[in-house]
C-alpha cells in the first residue's frame, strides 16, 4: 500500500486534483493558475503565510462568481482588485460602521406626476453614464454620486460626456459641512455653479 501511495499523489497533481487538509478550502492547479495570472495584473505579493491565505480566499471568490454566472441573473459578476479579500476585510477596510442620518436619508421628495416607466437604461441610449471609478479608501461616495449624477445630466443635456474632477470637491467644498475623506452630509453637495467642477 505505501509504495503506491507516491505514484496516487502523482496522479492527483498530473490530473489537478487539489491536495489540502480537511480545515481548509481545496485549491486546484486552474485556480492556483488564475490567482497567479491575477495577483501579476493586480502587482500582488505576499508573505509565504499570507499566501497561502489569499490563495483559499481568491479561490472561495472566483467560485462564488462562477456559480453566480452559471445562473439565471440579470448581471454578470468578474474578478476585480478586492477579489483576495474577504467581505468582511473589505467591509472593515471601507465601509463605514456608523450609518449617516441625515437629510439626505430621511426626506420628502418632490416626485413628478408621472406616469413612469418601470425602467430606464441610460446605458442603452447612448453615451450617457461614465465609467466606474474607484475612490480607494478615501470616504469620498459623495464626490462620486454627485459628479457621476453632473456627468450624467451634462451628457444627455449636450451629447458630451465628460469627466469631472471629484478630487475638487474633497478639497475645496470646506464650506458645505465637508470632512474630505472623511465624508460629507451629501445633502450638502448640491452644487449652485456645476461649472466650477474642472475636468480629469
Amino acid at each position: 500500500m505505501w509504495a503506491t501511495l507516491p505514484l496516487l499523489c502523482a496522479g492527483a497533481w498530473l490530473l489537478g486534483v487539489p491536495v489540502c487538509g480537511a480545515a481548509e478550502l481545496c485549491v486546484n492547479s486552474l485556480e492556483k493558475f488564475h490567482f497567479k495570472s491575477w495577483m501579476s495584473k493586480h502587482r500582488k505579493t505576499y508573505s509565504t503565510e499570507e499566501y497561502h491565505h489569499r490563495l483559499q480566499t481568491f479561490a472561495s471568490n472566483w467560485r462564488k462568481i462562477n456559480a453566480h454566472n452559471n445562473g439565471n441573473h440579470t448581471f454578470k459578476m468578474a474578478l476585480n482588485q478586492f477579489s483576495d479579500m474577504s467581505f468582511a476585510e473589505i467591509k472593515h477596510k471601507y465601509l463605514w460602521s456608523e450609518p449617516q442620518n441625515c437629510s439626505a436619508t430621511k426626506s420628502n421628495y418632490l416626485r413628478g406626476t408621472g406616469p413612469y416607466p418601470p425602467s430606464v437604461d441610460w446605458r442603452k441610449k447612448g453615451n450617457f453614464v461614465s465609467p466606474v471609478k474607484n475612490q480607494g479608501a478615501c470616504g469620498s461616495c459623495w464626490t462620486f454620486s454627485t459628479t457621476g449624477a453632473l456627468e450624467s445630466a451634462i451628457a444627455i443635456a449636450t451629447g458630451k460626456m465628460l469627466s469631472l474632477a471629484e478630487q475638487q470637491l474633497v478639497d475645496c467644498a470646506q464650506d458645505f459641512n465637508n470632512h474630505g475623506c472623511q465624508g460629507m452630509v451629501i445633502a450638502s453637495s448640491n452644487l449652485e455653479r456645476p461649472s466650477a467642477l474642472s475636468r480629469m
